[in-house]
């Protein structure tokens, strides 16, 4: 992570805002989430394109650490698998409660695979059954979950270059691009971007891989 990157980011989050605002006071963390450099290529795309807006860590995990549970109102930079930042997402809403009482609309937040709570459970499962061992715990179905709710609050508009692919696109679908607003371009870009990356991804074998926040978090608050 290029620290000096990270604070500027900031910086650029703080210059939308009115000079009184509160949040110039506020810490912030900067961290990748998932468990690999991929996984928070992946996963920082959902939050970014605003299909992401929900995660779950185990307590466990914090506990191990010391570290505090995030806070309404606390400021993340989502970062990428190479430590950039994508955007910055604010708390807004923590829980704790077990894993077999997270429900469908919860697992359709997180945003990822088919948003199944079929799909929650088992790609979950599989995640704390490789993470938890670092810590001497194993995964249960009552084992305790940090579930968390965020939303985007800052995200720069990045001019992504393709190289060596062609997107082929209809004349309708060229026309509606063309007439849609800033924000709905923005939004079909960052989604390309995701299915270009799962496109590539597919041609290396493929983990089990979900969640959120590292279970290393990277504290950096700069």
């Amino acid at each position: 992570m290029d620290a000096d990157r990270v604070r500027a980011y900031w910086r650029s989050y703080l210059d939308t805002l009115p000079p009184e605002s509160p949040v110039r006071d506020e810490e912030y963390i900067a961290e990748g989430w998932g468990d690999s450099a991929e996984m928070a290529d992946e996963l920082g795309a959902l939050i970014a394109a605003g299909t992401k807006t929900a995660t779950c860590s185990a307590l466990w995990e914090y506990e191990a650490e010391g570290s505090p549970l995030p806070e309404t109102g606390l400021k993340t930079i989502v970062l990428d698998g190479n430590g950039d930042p994508l955007c910055i997402v604010e708390t807004t809403e923590v829980e704790v409660r077990p894993y077999d009482k997270v429900d469908a609309r919860f697992a359709y937040e997180e945003g990822e695979g088919d948003r199944s709570l079929e799909f929650w459970r088992g790609a979950h499962w599989r995640f704390f059954s490789r993470t938890l061992p670092n810590i001497g715990k194993e995964p249960a179905t009552d084992m305790p979950l940090v579930c968390e709710r965020f939303r985007v609050v800052y995200r720069e508009t990045k001019v992504m270059e393709t190289r060596e692919i062609t997107i082929r696109v209809d004349a309708d679908a060229a026309k509606a691009y063309t007439a849609a607003s800033p924000e709905v371009r923005e939004k079909v870009d960052l989604l390309l971007s995701l299915r270009l990356s799962q496109v590539t991804r597919a041609l290396w074998p493929r983990s089990n891989r979900l969640c959120g926040r590292s279970p290393k978090r990277l504290k950096n608050e700069v």
